[in-house]
């Protein structure tokens, strides 16, 4: 048997550490607006050395002395006095010199409008009913047995925010203590809830189960959903209205008339969405005097400042060293969240700089005249690195006068053109859908042929990329595009 040792290797190794304010400014800096006000809102009320100036149309984020009683002039003594005793602590009170580049920029113009439409927005939120909930009152008013509503609540905790139940039957007998026969019958019992649809385990019996209630069990749109979806999904027009005896037209018509069901039962049923999921854009860039200028929305800046109580607190001298400690550690870190937000400004704002200094173009004529951007050449200006852009521009949004956009719309990788221009990748994709678009509905277009249309314009684009940008743009493939020839 072999005997175990334990021993002790010294060595030498490099790694990167991150110190608390890196950490801090990462965190900032890829937080989207209303993430943003969340973690200031929790720091305000977690750090009573934190306050936050309401009002005022000032450019910086924060003065931490703003509510000093010391005059300007005696702040170099004060932090002279400060420096003898804590380095630190003279180091919060010199903030305003230390970040006035990052904070002062008199080219950064602030959107008021922007600012009271979110306020409004915020104001506006109402609390409503969840699927979830909307189904669970339906179950209370029902005349169920205590054993079919339990399993019906658990059937109804398994079915998805769009109306589908995507739980085995089985599972659901299992959790709720019961056997296969009473669990089908709930089902079907669940399935006359609305809305219509709801429970259903695929798009056919969702199909089926509204049409059913509209009393239509014996419709010829019955029959096709019935029989022939699969061939449906195939576009095999002529081969359904050839196993249905009916013309072309007439499938065509009831298809029709099947595309005002509901894909998705519970799509119609208004569901709250997490304050995350509100678009705020960071910047606007709106053309005056015939200049495009950028504009920060206010409510991305909130401006902050460092307690003036617990700064001259600290100066007593009859207060606990614990308590001393206390209040030194959450200053710094409020000296660390408003440098970090200075930062994220900063930052975010350079890049809007480059983007409208790069796309000037589409500004002017639209889509097609973006050109091709990356986050390394962005990187580069600015002097930080590629995966700091990243996180920048991660879930931001840029309003301009052509609509509100997500940061990385601007940045593709580019095709050279006949003439050597360089064209950005969402130009091509643009392309593409002009010329599906303007295409014949009996004869779609291949994407060899889409790439010869677009070697004629000058691009020259192999067939497997335009495939690729082809389901980007959710466009269906020529055989499902097809339109077959409508027979009388």
């Amino acid at each position: 048997m072999l005997e175990q040792k334990l021993s002790q290797i010294q060595g030498l190794r490099q790694e990167q550490v991150m110190t608390p304010q890196q950490i801090m400014s990462l965190d900032i800096l890829q937080a989207t607006i209303l993430q943003l006000q969340q973690k200031i809102n929790q720091e305000l009320a977690e750090n009573p050395t934190l306050e936050q100036v309401a009002g005022g149309n000032e450019d910086l984020i924060g003065d931490p002395m703003e509510d000093c009683d010391a005059s300007p002039d005696s702040k170099s003594d004060i932090a002279a006095d400060m420096a003898e005793r804590d380095e630190d602590l003279a180091s919060i009170i010199q903030l305003y010199d230390n970040w006035k580049d990052y904070s002062s920029d008199k080219s950064v113009h602030y959107n008021s409008d922007a600012d009271e439409k979110h306020q409004f927005f915020m104001r506006s939120l109402v609390s409503e009913k969840s699927l979830q909930e909307y189904l669970q009152e339906q179950l209370r008013t029902s005349n169920l047995s205590e054993k079919l509503k339990r399993i019906a609540g658990n059937i109804i905790g398994s079915i998805d925010d769009t109306g589908y139940l995507r739980t085995h039957l089985a599972d659901i007998a299992i959790i709720s203590d019961a056997d296969m026969k009473d669990v089908k019958k709930t089902l079907k019992i669940v399935h006359t809830f609305d809305p219509p649809g709801i429970g259903a385990s695929d798009l056919r019996e969702n199909l089926l189960l509204q049409l059913e209630r509209r009393d239509m069990k014996k419709s010829l749109e019955y029959k096709l959903v019935l029989n022939y979806l699969p061939l449906v999904r195939k576009n095999h027009i002529p081969k359904i209205a050839a196993k249905m005896k009916l013309t072309t037209t007439q499938i065509y018509q009831l298809l029709k008339k099947l595309k005002k069901l509901n894909p998705f039962p519970a799509s119609l049923h208004k569901i709250p969405q997490p304050l995350t999921d509100y678009v705020s854009p960071e910047l606007e860039i709106k053309k005056e005097n015939g200049e495009y200028k950028i504009f920060l929305q206010k409510n991305t800046s909130p401006r902050l400042r460092i307690s003036s109580y617990y700064m001259k607190l600290l100066e007593k001298k009859e207060i606990s060293k614990e308590t001393r400690e206390y209040i030194k550690a959450k200053i710094l870190k409020s000296k660390m969240l408003i440098k970090s937000l200075d930062q994220r400004k900063t930052t975010i704002y350079k890049i809007a700089e480059i983007i409208l200094q790069k796309q000037k173009d589409f500004f002017h004529q639209g889509v097609e005249n973006l050109h091709p951007l990356t986050m390394t050449q962005v990187a580069k200006k600015i002097e930080v690195h590629e995966t700091t852009v990243s996180r920048a521009i991660k879930g931001k949004h840029l309003q301009t006068p052509r609509g509100l956009y997500d940061f990385r719309f601007f940045f593709s990788g580019g095709y050279e053109a006949n003439d050597g221009e360089k064209i950005a990748s969402t130009s091509i994709k643009e392309k593409i859908s002009d010329i599906v678009d303007n295409e014949s509905s009996s004869k779609p277009l291949s994407d060899n042929k889409i790439s010869e249309k677009l070697k004629e314009l000058g691009y020259d684009v192999a067939r497997r990329t335009i495939t690729k940008y082809r389901e980007e743009l959710n466009i269906p493939s020529s055989n499902m595009r097809r339109k077959w020839k409508r027979q009388k």
